[in-house]
């Protein structure tokens, strides 16, 4: 292997960013999902460069099924080469003076590696241009005269890592093993150790909910992480969960053959359950237009195409793109009237509608958008309508517009007063907000963001509170 005297750039293959997506969901809290997210690609990538470079078997040091439930409490991840252990730390932020380490890694000797990578990720809105650095490596003596901090991770700074990977290979021929001895961590009754772990389940970082050395004794071992990953998992059931938007919008290209769930419908399965109308759900403008479709219309195409160019009131040409949205399935003219719209308004819910119709009768097409709606549980009292959140996402360029209006279900129906709309960025601080005054068919929010933006959107009506985190 060349001489690396600059950081190592990998390209991160689109296959290792869909199979960390997935894993996603498979954690409790959104602080477990994105270590679940970032180390399942640095863990893919760097595994499929080493394994390239040299003739030894290479393997992650946990099997993927034990992954979860490290990860739900852990970030990090390790390769197991040989006799020696790498472990890597990734993160998105670009140019990070500082590495956080987690104590775990290096003072218990069942996570002890002998080498520690600091992994940046280079993450793009089109996953094949995504790229990593690996910044460089530290030995296990390094990382332990480094700083430890409050939070119990160990601090190296950046200049301290060591950028020629040839050096870390050389390293291992020459030396092999590279780790200190380390303490062992004290051993506790099952009975001790059982009622440890219940007092993680509801934390929401359960690694500085104890004295380490009484969380090092309970997470070294598996069964007992195991355990923990199975409750807290059951208690987030009903919780918030991050929801990737960009495999939403992947699923019109069948990249994927489910990616919703969690209650996330289309309108008009909402629609047909509720026995009301799309329309109404969707812009307030009513008539249930799904019974004026199909055999009914069999050419009807080119009349509602020429509504759409001569219509000059809003609602008319709601309706016409609505409607070439249910009978223009593949057809071009129906496609090309649809693009041409969106490109020519300057209507922001006439381009929405557009998008979410052309995403109906052509899903490849990439001006093609998609809508989705949630039935919220809100205590509402008997007779009162059901309450429903609906996103529409519309691809423009690098960036995708979000919208997201609540409506309650009902061809005449309002919303109950004071109930409330947020939007929280990734740091959890409120940046957008509205609330009902009474008589109000709708509430609406919108923004535009880049891809791996996350925010949450919350929804609050009296003691109730409904949260929603994605990632676009």
């Amino acid at each position: 292997m060349p001489a690396q005297p600059q950081p190592l750039i990998l390209d991160i293959a689109p296959g290792a960013i869909a199979s960390a997506e997935t894993l996603m969901e498979r954690q409790s809290t959104p602080l477990a999902a994105w270590q679940a997210y970032h180390h399942q690609i640095a863990l893919e990538t760097l595994m499929s460069w080493l394994q390239t470079h040299r003739p030894e078997a290479i393997t992650p040091w946990l099997p993927p099924s034990e992954q979860p439930a490290f990860w739900e409490g852990v970030g990090g991840a390790a390769l197991q080469w040989g006799e020696v252990r790498l472990a890597l730390f990734a993160t998105e932020t670009e140019d990070l003076d500082t590495w956080l380490i987690p104590q775990e890694w290096v003072d218990l000797p069942a996570f002890v590696a002998d080498y520690y990578l600091a992994v940046e990720l280079h993450l793009e809105p089109d996953p094949a241009e995504s790229w990593l650095a690996v910044v460089g490596y530290a030995t296990h003596g390094m990382v332990r005269e480094g700083h430890r901090n409050e939070e119990r991770c160990y601090c190296l700074d950046r200049q301290a890592f060591i950028p020629d990977l040839y050096l870390l290979f050389l390293g291992q021929r020459l030396f092999g093993r590279r780790w200190s001895r380390v303490s062992a961590v004290p051993q506790f009754l099952p009975a001790v150790q059982a009622q440890l772990l219940q007092d993680c389940v509801p934390v929401t970082e359960p690694r500085l909910g104890l004295p380490f050395e009484q969380w090092g004794s309970l997470f070294s071992v598996a069964a007992w992480r195991s355990q923990l990953y199975r409750e807290r998992m059951e208690q987030a059931s009903f919780g918030p969960r991050i929801l990737s938007l960009g495999r939403w919008l992947k699923q019109r290209q069948g990249e994927i053959e489910q990616a919703i769930n969690q209650g996330w419908q289309s309108l008009e399965e909402i629609a047909q359950n509720f026995h009301s109308s799309e329309m109404s759900l969707a812009y307030r403008f009513g008539g249930d237009y799904r019974l004026q479709t199909g055999s009914w219309f069999p050419d009807a195409v080119p009349g509602v195409v020429e509504v759409l160019r001569s219509a000059v009131d809003k609602e008319t040409q709601l309706s016409a793109i609505y409607l070439l949205g249910q009978i223009g399935q593949g057809d071009g003219e129906a496609i090309a009237a649809l693009v041409a719209f969106q490109a020519s308004t300057t209507d922001a819910d006439l381009r929405r509608q557009a998008a979410v119709s052309l995403g109906k009768i052509d899903p490849s097409h990439p001006a093609a958008g998609i809508r989705r709606g949630k039935v919220l549980d809100l205590g509402l009292q008997v007779g009162e309508s059901p309450v429903v959140l609906v996103l529409t996402l519309l691809p423009e360029g690098e960036k995708t517009n979000i919208q997201m209006r609540l409506n309650p279900i009902g061809d005449r129906a309002t919303l109950p007063p004071d109930i409330q709309l947020i939007i929280e960025d990734g740091e959890g601080v409120i940046f957008q907000e509205v609330r009902s005054r009474g008589q109000d068919q709708a509430l609406q929010l919108a923004l535009r963001a880049n891809g791996g933006d996350r925010f949450t959107v919350v929804v609050v009506f009296g003691d109730h509170q409904v949260r929603e985190t994605f990632q676009v």
